[in-house]
């Protein structure tokens, strides 16, 4: 008898188990966990994601989140950031392996992205008439104004600092930046390829008007 009320409370045991949901595990960070790590970028982006340019390091501040986490991870397994002349990429590289999860990638992506966006003063000059001509081939990936394209993986441009797009540009063309397993990054070395200097500052001139 004893035997077969064990056996019963064991049944019952193991049938409420079942039914039972277990906990899921979160798949976010905690807000604190993802301003701690923040600080970690803030040394270059600034505690606003306003960047630096003695570091050569971009404003951030609202991008969004599927951008940066994007970033992340090429930074991480190597995709960017590994050219030798690359400096400001191959500091990246390193702070972007700290991150030890897709959770913390993806959750201080998402603090950066709930950030407000920070004014950039101009610092490079151009022919803006030109550059709108020159920008209506870009407008079919990053928007008629800079807004960006989820869906092609083109990032918003239009609170980028004017130095950095020049920059990036620079590192297309020349092959800094883009590689095979890029699709995004072998796209911009196309569309670069033609692209006078002056074309693209005349581009930057232009996509400044549009913050």
């Amino acid at each position: 008898m004893k035997l077969f009320i064990s056996g019963i409370s064991i049944f019952i045991f193991a049938t409420v188990l079942w039914h039972t949901p277990l906990k899921a595990e979160s798949n976010t960070i905690s807000k604190e966990r993802a301003q701690a790590i923040y600080d970690l970028c803030a040394n270059c982006h600034g505690d606003n994601g306003q960047g630096k340019v003695e570091l050569e390091a971009p404003a951030i501040a609202g991008l969004p989140a599927w951008y940066v986490s994007s970033q992340l991870y090429k930074f991480k397994n190597g995709t960017r950031g590994k050219h030798h002349l690359d400096n400001a990429g191959l500091r990246m590289r390193p702070m972007a392996r700290t991150l030890t999860s897709d959770k913390e990638i993806d959750g201080v992506a998402s603090f950066v992205e709930a950030m407000s966006i920070v004014p950039q003063e101009n610092t490079i000059t151009g022919d803006v008439a030109q550059g709108e001509s020159k920008f209506l081939v870009c407008t079919s990936c990053h928007g008629t104004r800079g807004e960006g394209n989820p869906a092609l993986k083109a990032p918003p441009i239009n609170s980028s600092n004017d130095w950095y797009i020049l920059t990036q540009l620079q590192n297309f063309k020349s092959g800094i930046r883009g590689v095979s397993t890029d699709p995004e990054g072998m796209t911009m070395i196309t569309m670069s390829s033609n692209l006078s200097d002056q074309d693209m500052r005349n581009i930057v001139a232009y996509i400044a008007t549009l913050q």
